[in-house]
């Protein structure tokens, strides 16, 4: 309930004056340790009092033209997600927002879920109702319950064999390959592991195969010779937007930067990230603020990187407290080694918030360089410190990237990636 009320309140711009205690914006900034308790209807009364963004009409109206033309062609399509998820991450935030932009347009999207993952999925996505099939394992997932949908998806590489045993009776769905990133890098080259990410590109003849950017696409082609549809990058623009600050924002406070921290995911260059902004730290002592998320304070991971400085963590966040955190800052910096997408990079520019993103992958489906965010070589931690430094003391481009980077994110809207979805399932 909480997910529709938030989404017909900032459509309709509803302002309700009333004071909620802790949360109150007359109140000290916003404690990061508030975010780990706060619950689904906490953050729906702080933006009821906040009040709601006028978003951009013309982003509002090419959504409903999505919708409208979505509903026209497939309303009443059946389409099931196979999303192992135990926790909140990108990839199952991208999936769970394009699923419910597809039940908007009269499709009944479902997602598939195994049992085990029941109390972190639900710990994490339960406030945005999306209908969830639980099942024990992948022996469960039969032709009896896939020939209920008119298409069924995987979602990753290892997916992909729990569908294969279907592609030899007469008449199956559908079958759908969602592609968001190159899983051969996330293992060992050579592995089994490593093997099977390859060969889930090629194991089902005849699957249809989508993904965010056309870097991962042309990953496969050079690499595999598999082709595959571009469905363009997407966020929840529902959640993510620019609302009125809970606490003073800059100049009347210092510019807070904010980073993930990922310790146990090697290309998101967790040791590179903290060196660099120690070394930011100690140049310009008091100058900002720095804030963390993505690892419980804690993890013995983070107390291992930890930095001798008065540096906030958030824990991990669900993307409602993802939403939070972002209003509350300036400047996002991801120097993973490289992003295909960048889903953290679109949700912080939809909050006006100054980005510095990766050059390798697939960012620059969405920036423009040096206008709407800044690109640069993670390879090389002095340029990283170079184009932070020069975010954090030129107001003007910070400014500048704040205002334009909300303008442009608008147009990767969930509604148009579900639509192309579906354009490659079942055709226009």
């Amino acid at each position: 309930m909480f997910y529709r009320l938030l989404y017909w309140l900032n459509r309709k711009y509803i302002k309700l004056g009333r004071t909620l205690g802790r949360f109150s914006s007359k109140e000290k900034p916003l404690d990061l340790t508030m975010l780990q308790s706060m619950k689904p209807e906490d953050i729906f009364n702080l933006y009821v009092h906040q009040g709601g963004n006028v978003k951009d009409v013309e982003s509002d109206i090419r959504r409903q033209t999505y919708r409208d033309n979505g509903r026209r062609l497939y309303h009443g399509k059946r389409v099931l997600f196979i999303l192992p998820a135990g926790a909140v991450g990108g990839g199952a935030n991208v999936v769970v927002s394009e699923a419910l932009a597809m039940r908007r347009m009269g499709v009944d999207a479902v997602i598939l879920n195994l049992s085990a993952n029941s109390t972190g999925f639900n710990r994490d996505y339960a406030a945005f109702e999306l209908p969830v099939v639980w099942v024990d394992g992948p022996e469960a997932i039969t032709s009896d319950l896939c020939n209920q949908y008119n298409a069924v998806v995987a979602t990753a590489f290892r997916t992909v064999a729990w569908l294969e045993k279907y592609t030899n009776a007469g008449n199956h769905p559908v079958l759908g390959y969602y592609i968001q990133d190159f899983e051969p890098f996330f293992e060992t080259e050579g592995s089994a592991e490593y093997l099977e990410a390859i060969a889930s590109y090629s194991r089902i003849k005849g699957i249809r195969r989508f993904t965010k950017t056309d870097w991962t696409r042309n990953l496969l082609l050079e690499r595999l010779g598999c082709d595959s549809r571009v469905v363009h990058p997407s966020f929840d623009c529902d959640l993510f937007f620019k609302r009125p600050p809970l606490g003073p924002e800059w100049p009347q406070r210092k510019p807070r930067v904010v980073v993930m921290i990922r310790p146990d995911t090697p290309r998101r260059n967790p040791e590179g990230t903290v060196r660099i902004l120690k070394k930011l730290c100690s140049k310009y002592p008091d100058r900002f603020e720095v804030l963390v998320f993505g690892i419980g304070s804690r993890d013995p991971a983070w107390l291992k990187l930890r930095p001798d400085l008065n540096w906030k963590n958030a824990g991990v966040l669900n993307p409602l407290q993802m939403s939070v955190l972002l209003n509350e800052t300036d400047i996002f910096c991801d120097f993973s080694h490289y992003q295909a997408m960048g889903l953290t990079a679109m949700e912080a520019m939809a909050c006006k918030v100054a980005v510095i993103a990766p050059q390798s992958g697939g960012s620059e489906s969405f920036v423009n360089n040096g206008h709407n965010a800044m690109l640069v070589d993670t390879s090389s931690e002095d340029a990283c410190i170079e184009v932070l430094e020069k975010v954090l003391l030129d107001d003007e481009l910070r400014v500048n990237l704040q205002q334009n980077g909300a303008v442009s994110i608008s147009d990767c809207c969930p509604e148009r990636s579900a639509f192309c979805i579906l354009q490659e399932l079942f055709g226009e």
